[in-house]
């Protein structure tokens, strides 16, 4: 089996959650590898359809809302890395342990951490049936298909 030194874990949109980081963990462990989180905040379109443009104000009202959930996301994220130890560094860092580290991203699509997917061995995404929302489930398909990469797709808890 080849080795795992790079895993990143793409949030569309939402929230970390603490079965994401366990699953990485659990693989970043065995291979010291370098766990990244990144979170992907989309744009809204300035035109909302054909001759229909968007107030500026509620642009910039959207755009703030997404920055306080990147920061909200970002904290999020490193306190589940901290409290299962994982140092916070960088990739270009050698290192004996596993570690962590954040990046964000904007775009208008989620081609962008498809893309971004492709500069790692592995992506994790947790699998959420229970919300109504579907970005997991667009996050893996952009993450798959774009990167061409392994996905590991995980439910709501970690087998031993």
């Amino acid at each position: 089996m080849s080795e795992i030194k790079t895993i990143l874990l793409p949030f569309n949109n939402h929230q970390p959650a603490a079965i994401t980081v366990d699953a990485a963990h659990r693989v970043a462990s065995r291979f010291e590898s370098y766990i990244e989180g990144a979170y992907y905040r989309q744009l809204m379109p300035i035109i909302a359809g054909e001759g229909i443009t968007l107030p500026g104000d509620y642009l910039a009202e959207f755009e703030e809302e997404g920055r306080l959930q990147a920061e909200r996301a970002a904290s999020t994220f490193k306190a589940l890395s901290e409290e299962r130890g994982l140092p916070f560094g960088t990739l270009e860092e050698s290192s004996s342990t596993a570690r962590a580290g954040w990046s964000e991203m904007v775009g208008t699509s989620l081609t962008g951490i498809g893309e971004y997917a492709r500069l790692f061995d592995l992506s994790v995404v947790a699998r959420n049936e229970s919300q109504a929302t579907t970005d997991w489930k667009t996050t893996v398909e952009s993450v798959l298909f774009e990167s061409g990469r392994p996905v590991l797709v995980i439910s709501d808890r970690v087998p031993d």
